[in-house]
């Protein structure tokens, strides 16, 4: 049975687990951005809240909120026209290969839209690659809005915005 719950920062070795293994079984290495080492000892900051789905004691799946004001998300909010500080960004989407179509993604998106409503955000902005299809889906299920495709240096990305 999966069972969900924040991830701590004591588990940053079951976090760099999940992404290695998760980067070297993708075909398509450009479905990710930036998941080397710096970005993964990163991934549990103070401005940043992470979920994980776990089977048993093993970390399968993991999703992050991330409430970091950076140059990255102001260059988003422009090119999509918002004009918002309430505004978060899904990332780090990462589910090993024999538990995706499990529903991991839903749950963990829930628990993220949850957090961000109580933290009364109004926005959340969500990156995918416009040929994966997975992503692109649970993305569409969470009722984000797809308002633009453009290119983060040589990554191509479709941009949702889901309004809460």
């Amino acid at each position: 049975m999966i069972t969900y719950r924040k991830i701590n920062k004591s588990e940053i070795n079951e976090l760099r687990i999940l992404a290695n293994e998760v980067l070297n079984n993708l075909e398509r290495k450009e479905f990710l951005m930036n998941l080397g080492e710096t970005e993964i000892n990163k991934m549990l900051d103070d401005n940043k809240i992470m979920y994980g789905a776990y089977d048993g004691k093993k970390l399968v799946g993991c999703a992050q909120l991330n409430m970091e004001k950076s140059k990255k998300l102001d260059n988003v909010k422009k090119l999509i026209d918002l004009d918002s500080d309430k505004v978060a960004k899904f990332g780090k989407y990462l589910v090993l290969n024999d538990y995706r179509n499990r529903g991991i993604m839903k749950n963990l998106e829930k628990l993220l839209i949850d957090e961000a409503d109580r933290m009364q955000y109004k926005y959340i902005i969500i990156l995918a690659h416009p040929e994966n299809i997975p992503s692109n889906k649970a993305i569409i299920n969470t009722g984000a809005k797809l308002v633009k495709t453009a290119n983060f240096g040589e990554y191509l990305r479709n941009i949702y915005l889901l309004e809460l």
